[in-house]
């Protein structure tokens, strides 16, 4: 009961100091599809998918804030009032929410919070079905959750399937193997039905990928002092020389040479209606992006630990675009309900920014440490799901080495709160948990 109460304080806290939303660029262009319903896949479909379904409920992005917490605030409730003490549970509870990096990163409708809270709220499921408080018919929710943060998130997948191998422990028993390649299959089922939703939704095909390819080609082009660009990619234009090349290169952010310098050289976003093939252009990208990673792995490859290092908080002074603070403007018209309250709370939040609770080294310290905690002593679940958990956080964040990416803190998002129900599960584990429920 006051687990469930803390929780909607939570929800109405949130609601109320960041109604109707937080709306960075991506979020904005995101609502402008949802709203014209017609999408494209620059960002995977199948948020702003859901979000015009919302968009009848309540207007502008409340209905995707009001369902992202409810979901987190839900799940932590679920699992502090079955696992923690039973008084000071509900303590737990706000405890979990308004930590400082989970706490700001709750008003802004990103898909790395939708796709956070979809797991988040999985988890409980399957535990509440494990320990019998709720019938099976909680996998299928879950695994509609599961489903869900796989698709919004294009490293979602890796997220995901540690948590499917969990779903299917909970589904019946078995051998390892057996579950094992059981996990297999379902992993393969929900990563199809997740690209194939998300390509039937897609109108518009701004292929993603040569963010990536651009901006891998800049950065060795400028480590071998030419460029690696073929021809046919300028396809009769003017080739950007190396000076303008780097004039628009920023090491941490791939999209910066689509639109930086303001009026100067850039590189163009090619795009292209839906199932119309490749363009040359991009063709010749892509085959001379795969002949630099054959040829030059080691730039490719500090390139991506340069990146992540930073993204990881190597570098003390600062954190890479932690969180907004500020609605974007946007010709929508939309607004902070309430800007001064706003400040206000984030003014008290801001004393952590930049701090040692923005480090994700610490976040990985403390999954690697909580888990190998939680594998001594503690139950045979308790021990799986720490491990599922665990493989969870890091898989969803080690897929950057492979994939590239920009350094911001947000991709860490899920790693964080991995890392602290990691370290709940271990303590409550290795302490005896009780059968009873606060």
């Amino acid at each position: 009961m006051l687990c469930g109460l803390a929780a909607l304080a939570g929800v109405g806290f949130v609601v109320c100091v960041d109604s109707p939303g937080l709306l960075s660029p991506d979020s904005v262009y995101q609502l402008d599809q949802a709203q014209r319903h017609r999408f494209a896949d620059g960002h995977p479909p199948v948020m702003a998918w859901v979000w015009s379904g919302l968009l009848g409920v309540a207007p502008g992005p409340l209905g995707v804030l009001v369902l992202q917490n409810v979901l987190f605030w839900g799940a932590v409730a679920l699992i502090w009032a079955e696992l923690g003490p039973r008084r000071l549970a509900w303590l737990g509870v706000l405890g979990t929410g308004f930590f400082p990096p989970i706490f700001v990163l709750l008003g802004i409708i990103w898909k790395d919070v939708q796709m956070g809270s979809a797991l988040l709220a999985a988890i409980a499921l399957l535990l509440l079905i494990h320990r019998r408080r709720i019938g099976h018919w909680g996998l299928a929710p879950a695994l509609l959750l599961l489903t869900y943060g796989c698709a919004v998130r294009l490293n979602g997948i890796m997220a995901v399937v540690p948590l499917l191998w969990l779903w299917i422990v909970v589904w019946r028993e078995g051998s390892p193997s057996r579950q094992l390649a059981l996990t297999g299959g379902l992993s393969l089922a929900v990563l199809a039905f997740s690209l194939t939703l998300n390509r039937s939704l897609t109108d518009d095909e701004e292929h993603a990928s040569q963010r990536i390819e651009v901006h891998d080609l800049e950065g060795v082009s400028l480590d071998l002092g030419t460029s690696l660009f073929p021809d046919a990619y300028w396809a009769g234009r003017e080739p950007l020389t190396l000076s303008q090349i780097a004039a628009g290169y920023q090491p941490l952010e791939p999209t910066s040479s689509f639109w930086y310098p303001p009026g100067g050289p850039h590189f163009d976003s090619l795009t292209s209606p839906k199932g119309s093939p490749p363009s040359p252009r991009l063709q010749a990208l892509r085959m001379a992006w795969l002949e630099m990673l054959w040829q030059h792995p080691r730039n490719i490859l500090r390139q991506r630990l340069l990146a992540v290092g930073h993204m990881f908080g190597v570098r003390w002074r600062y954190v890479c675009y932690d969180y907004i603070t500020e609605m974007q403007s946007n010709v929508l018209g939309i607004e902070l309900r309430r800007p001064a309250l706003h400040a206000a709370v984030l003014g008290v939040f801001a004393r952590f920014r930049d701090g040692l609770l923005y480090r994700g080294w610490l976040y990985s310290l403390l999954l690697v440490g909580a888990t190998a905690f939680a594998q001594r002593d503690s139950p045979p679940f308790f021990r799986r799901t720490t491990f599922a958990i665990a493989l969870s956080g890091v898989g969803s964040v080690l897929i950057y080495l492979l994939t590239g990416t920009g350094c911001e803190f947000r991709y860490l998002w899920w790693l964080v709160i991995a890392a602290l129900l990691c370290l709940f599960l271990a303590i409550v584990g290795r302490g005896g948990v009780h059968e009873s429920s606060s």
